[in-house]
C-alpha cells in the first residue's frame, strides 16, 4: 500500500472517531456506556485519536507479524468445530458414488478456476471414475486431477505444479463436506510423521467447565475519578 493511501485511511478513521453526535440519544448512549462499565472514560474518543495519529505503516506491519503471521511465535487463534451426530463413514455409505463423484468434480473445478486453471466438470468426473472416492483415496484423486490438468495445453505447467502442492489440504476439506474420511490421518505428511507443534492445543468440550477453570480478572478501573465530573455548586 502506498504511503499516501495509508495516511488517507488513517485520516478517515480519525474523522470517523471525531464525528459529532447527531442527537441527544446518541450522546446519552455514549455516556451511559462509560457509566455502566464503571470505567468513566468519557474522553476515550480523543485518546483514541492521540494513539492513531502517530501510527506508521511499519507499526502496522510489526503488529501483523507479531499477532497474525502464522510464523509468529506469539500468534494465537481459536478454531470452532461442529461435530455431527453421524460419522463421515455413515454419511458416505448412504451416498450415491456417482453423485459423490459429480459433487467432488464440481468443487474441484470451482477451486481450480480460482487458480486460473481450466477444468471441465464432466471430463473431470470421468477421470475420477476409477478412483476410490468413497474410500478417501486422496493420492488417487490428486494423481487423476494432476494428470488431467497437465494434458490440457491451456494450463501452464507452473500453475499446475502450484495447484498440486495445495491439493492435499484443499481436498481434505472438500472430502469432509462430502462426508468422506480421507485415508491419511490428520496432520500426516510425507514420511509418516506429523509436524511438531510449537504451542499446546487446548480442546474445549465443556464451555461452562472451561470458563469456571479460568482465573478471575481484575475488575474495571476508572480512567478518571467520577468526582472530577461532578458539579456541586448551584447553577442558579
Amino acid at each position: 500500500m502506498p504511503g499516501d493511501e495509508f495516511e488517507s485511511y488513517k485520516t478517515g478513521l480519525i474523522n470517523k472517531r471525531l464525528e459529532k453526535l447527531k442527537n441527544l440519544g446518541q450522546e446519552t448512549g455514549r455516556f451511559w456506556h462509560h457509566v455502566t462499565n464503571e470505567v468513566f472514560d468519557f474522553e476515550l474518543v480523543h485518546r483514541d485519536v492521540e494513539h492513531i495519529e502517530p501510527l506508521t505503516m511499519d507499526d502496522m506491519l510489526e503488529f501483523y507479524r507479531t499477532f497474525f503471521d502464522p510464523k509468529s511465535a506469539t500468534r494465537s487463534k481459536v478454531a470452532i468445530h461442529m461435530i455431527a451426530q453421524a460419522s463421515a463413514e455413515a454419511i458416505a455409505e448412504k451416498s450415491d458414488p456417482a453423485e459423490q463423484r459429480k459433487k467432488l468434480a464440481e468443487a474441484l473445478a470451482g477451486v481450480l478456476s480460482q487458480l486460473s486453471l481450466q477444468a471441465d466438470v464432466s471430463a473431470l468426473s470421468q477421470r475420477l471414475e476409477k478412483v476410490d472416492i468413497a474410500g478417501g483415496d486422496t493420492d488417487g484423486i490428486v494423481s487423476a486431477v494432476g494428470t488431467y490438468l497437465k494434458e490440457d495445453p491451456g494450463n501452464k505447467p507452473e500453475q499446475v505444479d502450484g495447484a498440486m502442492e495445495q491439493a492435499p489440504a484443499v481436498l481434505a476439506q472438500i472430502l469432509v463436506q462430502l462426508g468422506i474420511k480421507a485415508k491419511k490421518g490428520e496432520g500426516e505428511v510425507e514420511g509418516g510423521k506429523a509436524p511438531e507443534k510449537k504451542n499446546k492445543t487446548v480442546f474445549i468440550e465443556d464451555v461452562k467447565a472451561w470458563k469456571a477453570s479460568l482465573p478471575l480478572s481484575a475488575g474495571p478501573k476508572a480512567a478518571r475519578e467520577l468526582s472530577e465530573f461532578e458539579e456541586s455548586e448551584s447553577k442558579l
